[in-house]
């Protein structure tokens, strides 16, 4: 989605068309009528591709969303069983398992059921169950560039999440009178083969669970994607370290596996039946098994996307290869995607699909390019020198893959760690060369050979702890390798042009041209609003960004109740300021110290600096988070800033009162009072805090002629605040509350709610509308964009 300062649409078609007629001019004759006629037809075909893409796609989202729960029910359903269970990534002593859901929908779905870790209740695969439990419908925070949760969640197929509270086993025949194409089709090879499979995976964790391996986690999520043993220290390691994609399951994994059963394939023909290939070609022959081996691999890995990847490029170049046409890398890869596309459009949105395919292109181009040039060179070397050479190879290969990843990382993730390299040399060569191997061939003797596979297993699991040492050791020797700069969606779309250069033809015109259009991009500065408020969607929490000009204030820092297992200061607040290229925020004010209003101050402060503070209270949180040295004031009414015709104001408490803050906290509240005389529409803004009663009868008192257009009610929403009198005096246009999803206190309260009713005042609240953001535009109106009206799943 195009964002506020960046290109127009159409200037960013036209630039994107006359990108292609240039690359196009290197490779044909200049001035040509085959020339123009080419790009006549890519053009033409890009636009079609591209309107039928975008339908079909919409076709697919809007089957997906009909069937998604909207509401939050305690239900009783008929379950099947047909995915085993995996821990939970925030919440270690939680299991999460994919079942379909019989008879609750017009047609079959897909759930996730939650249960503890150490409850009595196990949902076996390949069983139907009565499940009692609540609804809970996907919800997340609706926020520009913070992972989108529910988007997430949708791609997985899952139409809701079910809180597991009871369960009793139903007989196949009792679902048969009902259910009976259900069962059938359960019945069928396919779905055989598929829960034979499920069932292989389980026994293979179980197996391995009860090993005397140290690292059985780590060894678990390297061979089968599983990462509901690996312990949250080595996660935390391998994200520090850049090296997070090396535990996902991608080609060489699934290559290796075959290799390995083609070359025992080989060796019993070769014993057995060696005249068989006098009738067939060698590599004819063991093609069929190599295909149907990587496909059991992606299969028993549950076919991730960079699994797919490989399934789809080695399925059709085994097909043309049988077929005896020419192919090029590039157009295989395009073609398996395509191909992946069609079955899941959603993947066009998933990290995963980029990350997968992008990587793959630059892991061809920079590794056939360096093996060409050093193939005939390295037939003269003795042994020593070619070691030297391949490591040689490997740091420079690892160096230039960083490199061209680097946008792609900055786009999705907003960071990245400059020792990635480094680590990746360590690693890639280790685990490619030894322990995924080791761990690949134990794995599938495990059943046959149990003694020699755990021999194995202890193999890689003594490298594996060599490995971890050396990756410590790095961490700790060198802190603060994550770095998380502040750019736009231009200044990528820049960085990854100036990258682009490294792989164009040696052509001038044409490195120019591309190098005019990169210094554009990252020099052009981000068009400046006037005016700028941000109500950000942070849960049962409260965060507001303002932008004036070149000043950004946050008034609060939202924060939820286990910041430590889960911050929105590091997953929210830091990725959506990052995104609008904010580093330093020039003020922050907390209007009171609750966890909900400060509780993402220590996490923001990894990423974002910030020059002043002002709240009602001062304790030892703000010294921990390492503000210590940061101005520090006490608000208090009479205080005002004056910014290029916006005025911020704070109207509450008196400063005779702070004394008292330390028992009515809620109530002395920091209120603060925005106003932009030049705006049209909504012109002055009111944030209350948590605020009750005392403080808005205080606020009739010292402003009778107070003006607000949109008023932020007072304690999210709670009936001791938001009094009738109140908001009869005041009469907003708008009334807006910052809640969370189905939050414990029941905010909005529903007396709240009928007074603004019963007073024609509008209330928008995050929960249902994601952030808001109120900006001025060039004619001076101020306008309200609501984040969940941007994309359709989010609605």
């Amino acid at each position: 989605m195009l964002k506020s300062g960046d290109l127009s649409l159409p200037y960013l078609l036209a630039f994107l068309a006359f990108s292609i007629a240039m690359l196009f001019a290197q490779w044909m004759q200049w001035l040509s009528l085959h020339f123009y006629l080419s790009v006549l037809i890519l053009f033409l075909s890009s636009i079609a591709s591209f309107a039928v893409g975008q339908s079909y796609a919409n076709h697919h989202l809007t089957a997906l969303l009909r069937y998604r729960e909207i509401h939050s029910a305690k239900v009783t359903v008929l379950i099947y069983v047909d995915r085993i269970a995996q821990k939970s990534q925030h919440e270690a002593n939680t299991w999460q398992q994919q079942v379909s859901v019989l008879g609750h929908q017009p047609e079959i779905v897909h759930w996730r059921v939650q249960y503890p870790v150490h409850s009595p209740i196990q949902l076996k695969l390949g069983h139907y169950y009565k499940a009692t439990g609540q609804i809970i419908p996907h919800h997340g925070y609706a926020v520009p560039a913070v992972f989108n949760q529910e988007l997430w969640l949708l791609q997985q197929r899952y139409m809701a999440s079910l809180q597991l509270e009871s369960l009793q086993a139903v007989d196949v025949k009792e679902v048969m009178k009902f259910h009976a194409p259900f069962v059938q089709k359960q019945q069928q090879l396919l779905a055989k083969i598929a829960q034979y499979i499920e069932n292989k995976r389980l026994a293979f964790r179980q197996w391995l669970q009860i090993q005397q391996l140290s690292q059985h986690g780590l060894i678990l999520a390297l061979v089968s994607a599983d990462q509901s043993l690996l312990p949250e220290h080595i996660q935390s390691l391998f994200r520090r370290l850049g090296i997070m994609h090396l535990l996902a399951i991608s080609g060489p994994h699934v290559l290796i596996f075959a290799l390995l059963c083609c070359a025992l394939v080989r060796r019993i023909v070769s014993g057995l039946y060696p005249q068989l290939f006098l009738y067939w070609p060698r590599p004819d022959l063991l093609l069929w098994p190599f295909v149907l081996c990587v496909w059991w691999y992606a299969a028993f890995v549950g076919f991730e996307v960079p699994a797919l990847r490989t399934v789809l490029s080695v399925t059709l170049l085994s097909l043309l290869l049988l077929i005896k046409q020419r192919f090029s890398t590039l157009h295989i890869l395009l073609l398996s995607a395509s191909i992946l596309l069609f079955f899941d459009p959603l993947n066009i949105l998933a990290a995963a699909f980029w990350l997968s395919y992008i990587s793959s292109l630059i892991l061809i181009r920079i590794y056939l390019g360096q093996f060409s040039q050093t193939a005939v060179q390295s037939e003269s070397m003795s042994i020593v020198r070619r070691l030297v050479r391949q490591l040689m190879l490997l740091t420079k290969s690892q160096w230039k893959i960083f490199i061209a990843l680097l946008p792609l990382m900055l786009w999705v993730f907003q960071q990245f760690s400059w020792l990635a390299p480094l680590a990746n040399c360590i690693a890639v060569p280790i685990l490619a060369a030894v322990v995924v191997p080791l761990a690949v061939v134990a794995s599938s003797v495990y059943q046959f050979m149990p003694s020699v596979a755990k021999g194995v297993f202890h193999l890689s699991n003594t490298v594996l702890e060599l490995l971890l040492w050396l990756l410590q050791h790095l961490d700790q020797a060198i802190s603060n390798a994550m770095l998380t700069p502040a750019l736009t969606t231009l200044n990528i779309a820049g960085l990854a042009m100036v990258l682009i250069l490294l792989f164009l033809p040696n052509s001038l015109l044409l490195r120019l041209y591309w190098y005019c259009c990169a210094v554009a991009c990252i020099y052009t500065p981000q068009a400046q609003v006037a005016f700028e408020l941000n109500v950000i969607d942070v849960g049962q929490g409260q965060a507001v960004l303002l932008k004036i000009a070149k000043q950004h204030l946050m008034i609060d820092l939202g924060g939820s109740y286990n910041e430590q297992q889960w911050g929105i200061g590091e997953h929210v607040l830091s990725p959506f300021l990052l995104s609008q290229g904010i580093v330093q925020l020039d003020q922050v004010i907390i209007s009171h110290l609750d966890q909900d209003h400060r509780g993402g101050l220590s996490s923001l402060s990894k990423r974002i600096k910030i020059q002043s503070f002002l709240s009602n209270q001062y304790d030892g949180d703000f010294a921990k988070a390492g503000y210590a040295d940061v101005p520090f004031q006490y608000c208090h009414q009479g205080q005002h800033w004056q910014y290029e015709g916006v005025r911020v104001q704070i109207l509450a408490p008196r400063q005779e009162q702070l004394a008292d803050v330390s028992e009515h906290k809620n109530d002395l509240s920091c209120i603060v009072y925005i106003q932009v005389p030049k705006a049209l529409g909504y012109q002055n803004f009111l944030i209350m805090g948590d605020a009750g009663w005392p403080a808005e009868y205080q606020l009739m008192q010292d402003y009778p002629d107070l003006d607000v257009d949109v008023l932020l009610l007072g304690h999210h929403g709670s009936r001791h605040s938001s009094a009738y009198d109140f908001l009869k005096w005041l009469k907003p246009q708008l009334a807006v509350v910052s809640v969370g999803r189905h939050n414990r206190y029941g905010h909005p309260h529903a007396k709240v709610l009928s007074r603004l009713q019963a007073l024609s005042i509008p209330l928008k609240q995050t929960q249902n509308e994601g952030t808001m953001r109120f900006y001025l535009d060039d004619q001076q109106v101020m306008q309200l964009e609501l984040q969940r009206d941007q994309r359709r799943w989010l609605r």
